[in-house]
């Protein structure tokens, strides 16, 4: 009897793990995956034009004029990305700047400090984190 539970609980686990990242691909599947820069060709009329494809689930975005860069947060992946922005306003290649449990996270927005350290807002779990030491430095219950 007690094997058998044994087993009936890990096939249970696999299959809620398959249905889990079954349930995540859909999700990206359906999101747009873009970021769209804007821009006032003449005063009053703004033309759009996208400038990163591809991305899962971004959320938010904050940018840093003294760095010159873009950063997202990528929900799903729990990531925030920092993309250099060119003279043009084209990104150009993505480094990490945080990353944490994929699905566990849930990173909901950023903030960049005059000090460039990052605030990330974890939305199941309630916090803002510091990216340099991963302090909580909100948390509500």
């Amino acid at each position: 009897m007690v094997i058998t539970l044994v087993r009936l609980g890990k096939w249970l686990e696999s299959r809620a793990k398959r249905y889990t990242l079954d349930a995540l691909k859909a999700l990206q599947a359906r999101v747009i995956r873009r970021i769209v820069l804007f821009t006032e060709a003449t005063p009053g009329v703004f033309e759009a034009r996208i400038v990163k494809k591809g991305l899962p689930f971004p959320n938010d975005v904050a940018s840093d004029p003294a760095a010159g860069t873009l950063d997202v947060t990528l929900t799903v992946n729990s990531q925030v990305l920092s993309f250099p922005i060119e003279l043009d306003g084209a990104l150009g290649d993505q480094t990490v700047k945080w990353s944490g449990l994929v699905g566990l996270d849930a990173i909901d927005g950023v903030a960049i400090a005059e000090d460039q350290d990052r605030y990330i807002a974890h939305y199941l779990q309630g916090k803002v984190r510091r990216s340099s030491d991963g302090e909580s430095v909100i948390s509500v219950k």
